[in-house]
């Protein structure tokens, strides 16, 4: 993952506070006497200055009033003016009463996709779903390696993972089209899953990995999903669905909300540009390299942008207070993961010249 999930809630929850109290100091991951806040909002205002402290909770399932009682005394002991808990799944019952009777304000944070009417057309058409792809390797016992689907990775890997067996080669997706037959004699609205079994001594490469593993088997799920048809095919779907999400930021004691749309929020709005570092698109989920920065505009390499099922880089400038829009990937996983494709993109582009 180029963002850990949690991260880029905290992140939302800053960009929110960033775009909505003007000339406020807002930071996230803050350290305040030793004790770390998820957010700070800071201002001052006449004479005085005030401090509202934020807690994000990025859980699967209601915060828990432990939770809630334990944020109480971490925002009394910094003195904060106000305490402020946001929450991706809601809070148990009892949280409200222990919010209200200690200045608490409960928020929840709740992501909300929807593609404008006019971008679709309004035939609704059954369309085969394939997901959850697993590859499970030779080993004894067999391990199992699911192809990653975050960042509309899985289109490009289902025909570029190129799998050998005996004298036949070919994509994930061939060998799927292959069975399609025993595929659609059960495939309704349930999920079900198929499992192919590969000959003996069979390889897969997979590009994500750079590397070549021999498999024995291939696993994946499927099931009947309604869909419309997108007017334009010129942006790929991923990148229409993703423009087109906006998150509700609800008051859960009185009850009010208001809605953002992730195009307006500049999540990385305290990022600047360093050359030889790595930045991330939330937006978009393209990933990125500074080259070089020459008087107020640097040299961006795009290191990897998967549309249409293809990877796509290119080298391009823009100035650099653009920088607001992208988040430092700092996981050394990652940042070796994409050096490596840097290095393809970069002999590509010296081919070019």
């Amino acid at each position: 993952m180029t963002l850990k999930k949690w991260k880029l809630f905290e992140k939302l929850v800053a960009a929110i506070h960033h775009a909505e109290v003007h000339g406020a100091k807002v930071v996230w991951n803050d350290k305040i006497n030793g004790m770390q806040f998820d957010v700070t909002v800071a201002f001052r205002h006449g004479l005085y200055e005030y401090l509202t402290v934020i807690e994000c909770k990025d859980y699967r399932r209601p915060v828990p009033v432990e939770e809630v009682r334990a944020f109480v005394t971490k925002y009394i002991d910094v003195k904060a003016n106000k305490a402020v808990m946001v929450s991706s799944s809601g809070y148990q019952e009892g949280c409200g009463r222990v919010a209200e009777n200690h200045n608490v304000e409960l928020f929840t944070l709740e992501e909300i996709n929807q593609i404008p009417k006019e971008a679709i057309n309004a035939e609704i058409i059954p369309t085969l779903n394939i997901y959850d792809v697993h590859l499970y390797t030779d080993d004894s016992p067999p391990s199992s390696i699911k192809l990653p689907e975050e960042k509309n990775m899985l289109p490009y890997l289902m025909r570029n993972v190129i799998l050998k067996r005996g004298d036949r080669s070919g994509s994930i997706e061939a060998l799927i089209d292959a069975n399609m037959p025993k595929i659609m004699t059960k495939a309704d609205e349930n999920d079900r899953i198929l499992k192919i079994l590969l000959p003996l001594g069979s390889k897969a490469y997979v590009p994500t990995l750079d590397r070549e593993i021999t498999i024995s088997s291939l696993s994946f799920k499927y099931k009947i999903v309604s869909a419309k048809i997108l007017k334009s095919q010129k942006l790929d779907p991923f990148l229409i669905q993703k423009e087109n999400i906006t998150y509700e930021y609800k008051d859960v004691i009185k009850g009010t909300k208001k809605i953002f749309a992730l195009e307006d929020l500049e999540i990385g709005f305290d990022n600047i540009f360093n050359v030889g570092k790595f930045y991330f698109d939330p937006k978009t989920e393209f990933s990125y390299y500074c080259d070089k920065i020459d008087s107020g505009v640097a040299t961006m390499y795009l290191v990897e942008s998967y549309q249409h099922a293809m990877l796509i880089g290119c080298v391009f400038q823009m100035e650099t207070k653009y920088a607001g829009q992208y988040l430092e990937i700092t996981d050394s996983t990652e940042i070796a993961r994409l050096k490596k494709l840097l290095i393809g993109i970069k002999n590509c582009s010296k081919m070019n010249k």
